[in-house]
């Protein structure tokens, strides 16, 4: 009477490599849809934060110099204005003047003291033509903002607009999860840095989604 044995072979080099690479990249499908789900949720959060804010506050359109103001509207009412423009149109770029390109002064002394105040306009951004805007002080975009190297820049913001804004600082070093937090409607903040980089760049609202904002009007430049 004759029997054969038979016993597994252990596993090869190649073949536990492959197993674990199989094994990573399982992990990592799982993380990345763990991230997606949890920005997904963010997002979500966000616009609901949003849109809970501005049907809860009224909101005045205010006039601005050289801005064409609107009428109160209901909080966050973004009114388009696609394609209107009035019929004589070239009449009025014909008598516009453009806006002067000359940088504004430095402040002196070693503190330059810089207040922004955020509030939704309607802007006229040709002749005829306007635009339900989230601006700044003067508008959109934003004043330029000139200091020289090595000042202590106050920046002070206040939100008299129907949701919540931030402002973030390309030249600042400093912490963004302190300084650039969102600002609710009515409320300010106020922090400094120091303008130790020379350059222009830029600031912007930060606040989620932040490509929205920018592309509302909420952006400007600071010259050290």
């Amino acid at each position: 009477m004759s029997s054969s044995s038979h016993s597994a072979h252990p596993p090869s080099d190649s073949e536990a490599f492959w197993g674990a690479g199989a094994l990573l990249m399982g992990f990592l499908v799982a993380v990345l849809g763990f991230t997606s789900l949890m920005m997904w949720i963010d997002a979500r959060n966000a616009r609901d934060d949003t849109h809970r804010v501005a049907a809860q506050t009224p909101t005045t359109m205010a006039g601005m110099p050289g801005m064409t103001g609107s009428s109160t509207t209901a909080a966050g009412d973004m009114t388009s204005y696609a394609g209107a423009a009035p019929t004589n149109a070239d009449e009025l770029a014909a008598a516009h003047k453009p806006y002067p390109a000359a940088l504004p002064p430095a402040q002196a002394g070693p503190v330059a003291d810089v207040k922004l105040v955020l509030s939704d306009i309607t802007t006229q951004i040709a002749p005829g033509v306007k635009y339900a805007a989230w601006a700044w002080s003067d508008g959109a975009p934003g004043p330029v903002i000139h200091v020289r190297q090595g000042q202590l820049v106050k920046i002070t913001l206040t939100n008299n607009g129907a949701i919540p804004h931030s402002v973030d600082f390309h030249a600042a070093r400093i912490a963004p999860n302190k300084a650039f937090t969102d600002v609710l409607p009515g409320k300010s903040v106020s922090y400094t840095f120091r303008a130790n980089d020379p350059g222009v760049f830029m600031y912007h609202c930060g606040t989620k989604p932040v490509l929205m904002h920018i592309a509302n009007g909420m952006y400007g430049a600071i010259v050290v």
